[in-house]
């Protein structure tokens, strides 16, 4: 990457846009890269007086697969003044970035300089939002064992985190009884698939 703008994402110093046609290799993966490039995917999702202040609840880096694919975990949310959409609450998975993968790139290059040099951040950390899922309530936990990826949540009734009645509406899956509840996804390549889902109310 050529010299540029510096840019400080997740607490690290970082060279901004350049142009040259080669980028180097990134370097290894480490917590605060993986945290650098959670932020800079944060950064690029729009705010509104509904919601906004994406903010991540936990980063962690794991092996997702059970087969040694390195790769970050992370759990995010947002301030939700009251919608008729679910709050953002989600689950992700980021993996590494192939050479010229479009998750590396603006959809509009060169119309928002700001967007830009956010996506040369992701660039160089080496590592993109790959499959994502919603948390119907408030997070707790997450551990990552042998390629399974847990999550534990607390439900509540009546949450922005989950609306029964749009659900219902919808025919989608019922929200779960509040509780505690502990649920395992497994990761595949652009997919999170959740393993035994749970029915309503389970644990």
């Amino acid at each position: 990457m050529s010299a540029g703008k510096m840019i400080v994402v997740g607490g690290l110093l970082l060279a901004g846009l350049g142009t040259a046609s080669a980028e180097p290799a990134p370097a290894a993966l480490t917590l605060d890269r993986a945290k650098a490039a959670v932020a800079a995917t944060l950064d690029l999702i729009p705010s509104d007086d509904i919601q906004y202040d994406y903010r991540p609840l936990v980063v962690r880096l794991a092996d997702i697969d059970g087969r040694g694919t390195r790769g970050v975990v992370y759990v995010y949310t947002a301030t939700n003044t009251g919608s008729t959409f679910e709050q953002t609450n989600n689950l992700v998975v980021m993996s590494a970035l192939a050479p010229d993968d479009r998750r590396g790139r603006s959809a509009y290059p060169g119309s928002s300089s700001l967007d830009d040099a956010t996506y040369a951040v992701i660039r160089e950390m080496g590592y993109a939002d790959d499959a994502t899922d919603h948390i119907p309530g408030q997070f707790k936990r997450l551990e990552v064992v042998d390629g399974q990826i847990r999550v534990t949540f607390d439900s509540q009734a009546k949450s922005t985190l989950c609306h029964a009645e749009d659900r219902a509406r919808y025919d989608q899956e019922p929200c779960p009884a509040p509780g505690r509840h502990t649920w395992t996804w497994r990761w595949s390549p652009g997919t999170l698939t959740r393993t035994e889902p749970p029915g309503p109310g389970a644990h």
